[in-house]
């Protein structure tokens, strides 16, 4: 926030001062009636007059005599004074001077042009022209400023608003070859894109929860971000969002299992003084309401979130008078008659981009969601939804596709390989698809999928993969039992998804397949070493892939090994740089940790674990021996927990975890007592549980911490 004052600052202090400006009373000048007007210099001495001069046609220089006075500026405009004026030539004749060839502007001489004309800022409407905005080369009267002024009063109440060109970038707003501001072509894309968002953004509210991906989401679907070069609009949208999390304009208020951390708008968000300087924001356009206030709202309402009790034909008939509307959010207790008559609401509004339904008590989409021709994102998560009507593979521009917490949804319309533009597919693999579309692969442009579930017919292989090289974040593989040979799982090609965070590889629980094929299939499915989570479900091979004690794996910081039951040997984990947490559930083929747990063997003089903060081993039946640890090992350990190891006899020495401040010991009924060398002075809380013999050893008062 402070950062945008400054620039607000700056600008205003490069800003033409008033006491060269124009005598008001020459606004009162006319026009020849029978041509244009156009733009010549206003009178200020400050402002470099060659540059106009290089920027006129020549028939603004032609002797003519004045017509009678016309009024400028249209009667039902307030802020005249702020608006700009001209004369399409001199009211004086004179000799033409000699032409100068026309020059690109740079940024600074753009907005003088501009700017040089007003007493004050304008933050004024003008009429909206769906052309991408530009600096155009200077022309006739037809192009020029002074138009703006002599629109109808119509034209500023239908249209939105000017930003401060010093606060775009000149790659931004000019072409190559460029001389003029046309601003009767500025639309609401020459608004800064952090101020799109925070517009759009307001029709959540300020008690509305939402997660980040899903916002970023939701703006790209806006078209509010045009990166330049190979940006990925996904990450300048991040980068927008963070800034208003640094702003203090979105608040984290809770961390949920499902979608991550949780924010939600301040509430004092739109009396920020981002918005300084800039009044006539077309807050119009954007608007939250409920079924009693929906009434007043104008035919003309381009974003609207909506909350109400129930949903019934009263409020789907005032719906169906915004045809132009671009967002609808749908946030209802009861979806009652949804049903029954939102096939005829989606056939009026086919303007719409964004559709978000999640949470409503909805089991099933009509097939008229499919005559949204313009829908960009779609949002049914957390509904009961079965299944999605075929109709939604012919939304060819659909850019996000929303399903987590579906948990009836049994299958995915079978031509979804046609959403060539779609970017997100979000959806959870457990409990949900019973198998993937055919196709899959063709989808080059997804950035999320959350999960793949591996098939055995023709287009459901795990080799459909293969050419998803921009997929980012989180992926689950599942059910890969049905991976045929070690060639195949090569085919995915893990190793080039860079941007893969985390990897899921799960087998199903109950499998037969033969432990050694099993073993060269895992290690075929290297991820890329920029992992940070990996998470290996259910795999029945006797020892897990090499490359997973791969210091090259320098940015993992969390590995998860839930039920490998025949793995009898762990690897060496120790040597990982950037290891925080490490979980094992139910390795039941383990019975002796040692020094290869810790490091290779050679590897000398290097601590084990060196960022390792939290280590969990729960069920592991036959372990009987802990040892191979080494003084200064584990050096930021936090936690330390022991669940279910009934045949664990003893534990390694604990006096050097200096960093140690909690630690559990339950149900590991064999063990004999703890460590000679006692407990580190840094441990604030111990929970034993099942242990007789342990506590019998710590008594209460002997040690306050005691759980």
């Amino acid at each position: 926030m402070a950062r945008r004052q400054k620039l607000l600052h700056e600008s205003k202090s490069k800003r033409p001062k008033d006491e060269d400006a124009a005598d008001p009373s020459f606004l009162k000048e006319s026009l020849k009636p029978s041509r244009p007007s156009n733009i010549i210099p206003p009178r200020r001495g400050r402002v470099k007059q060659r540059i106009f001069e290089s920027l006129l046609p020549d028939c603004a220089w032609e002797p003519f005599e004045p017509s009678p006075p016309k009024p400028v500026i249209p009667p039902t405009t307030k802020r005249a004074s702020e608006l700009v004026w001209g004369l399409e030539s001199a009211r004086e004749p004179f000799e033409p001077s000699p032409p100068m060839p026309v020059i690109p502007l740079t940024m600074k001489h753009a907005s003088e042009l501009v700017w040089g004309k007003v007493t004050e800022p304008i933050v004024q409407y003008v009429k909206k022209i769906p052309n991408k905005p530009k600096v155009e080369e200077l022309s006739r009267a037809d192009q020029s400023v002074s138009d703006v002024a002599s629109q109808s009063s119509k034209s500023y109440t239908e249209s939105t608003t000017i930003t401060d060109p010093w606060e775009m970038t000149e790659s931004s707003v000019l072409d190559q070859s460029v001389s003029k501001v046309a601003l009767n072509s500025i639309t609401d894309h020459e608004r800064s894109p952090k101020m799109s968002c925070i517009l759009f953004s307001c029709l959540f509210g300020p008690n509305f929860e939402f997660d980040k991906n899903s916002m970023v989401q939701l703006w790209v679907a806006q078209g509010i971000f045009e990166p330049e070069n190979e940006e990925i609009m996904e990450i300048v949208g991040g980068t927008v969002f963070d800034s208003l999390v640094e702003d203090n304009l979105f608040v984290p208020v809770r961390y949920d299992n499902l979608y991550g951390q949780l924010f939600a708008a301040n509430e004092n968000m739109l009396d920020s003084n981002l918005f300084e300087g800039e009044e006539q924001l077309p807050m119009e356009d954007f608007m939250l309401a409920d079924e009693v206030g929906l009434v007043s709202i104008p035919s003309t309402i381009k974003h609207l979130s909506l909350f109400c009790e129930n949903f019934d034909l009263h409020i789907v008939e005032v719906l169906k008078s915004f045809t132009g509307m671009q967002t609808l959010m749908l946030h209802c207790e009861c979806a009652t008659g949804f049903n029954h008559v939102s096939h005829d609401l989606f056939l009026h509004l086919k303007r719409l981009r964004t559709l978000d339904l999640h949470q409503l008590d909805i089991t099933e989409l009509p097939s008229s969601v499919g005559d949204l021709e313009y829908l960009h994102y779609l949002d049914v998560s957390e509904t009961s939804i079965k299944y999605l009507p075929e109709t939604v593979d012919s939304l060819y521009l659909l850019q996000t596709l929303k399903l987590k917490g579906c948990l009836q949804l049994c299958r995915l319309p079978k031509n979804t390989r046609h959403l060539v533009r779609l970017r997100h597919l979000d959806l959870d693999i457990i409990g949900q698809l019973k198998s993937m579309p055919v196709g899959l692969g063709s989808l080059t442009s997804l950035q999320t999928l959350s999960g793949f579930l591996v098939g055995k017919k023709d287009g459901c292989h795990i080799g459909e993969l293969m050419n998803l090289v921009n997929l980012r974040g989180s992926l689950c593989i599942s059910r890969l039992e049905n991976i045929s040979s070690p060639d195949e799982a090569e085919q995915a090609n893990l190793s080039n998804k860079k941007h893969i965070t985390k990897l899921q590889l799960q087998w199903s629980t109950c499998h037969s397949d033969s432990v050694q094929v099993e073993e060269q299939i895992l290690e075929r499915l290297q991820p890329h070493v920029g992992l940070k989570e990996l998470e290996i479900f259910f795999f029945n091979g006797s020892k897990l892939p090499s490359w997973i004690s791969d210091p090259s794996f320098a940015q993992i910081v969390k590995i998860t090994l839930f039920k490998c039951r025949n793995c009898s040997l762990l690897p060496s984990l120790g040597m990982l740089p950037s290891l925080q947490f490490l979980e094992i559930y139910e390795m039941n083929g383990v019975r002796v940790i040692d020094q290869v747990f810790h490091r290779k063997n050679g590897v000398q003089k290097l601590y084990a674990f060196p960022k390792l903060e939290k280590l969990e081993l729960d069920t592991l039946l036959n372990l009987e021996v802990w040892d191979g640890m080494e003084n200064g090992d584990f050096p930021n350990l936090l936690e330390r927990r022991f669940k279910q190891c009934p045949k664990l006899i003893s534990l390694p020495s604990l006096s050097h975890l200096h960093s140690l401040k909690h630690m559990e010991i339950i149900a590991c009924s064999e063990l004999q007592s703890l460590p000679d060398d006692g407990i580190p002075a840094s441990v604030e809380t111990i929970i034993v549980k099942d242990c007789p013999r342990i506590i019998e050893q710590l008594r209460v008062s002997e040690w306050p911490g005691l759980v």
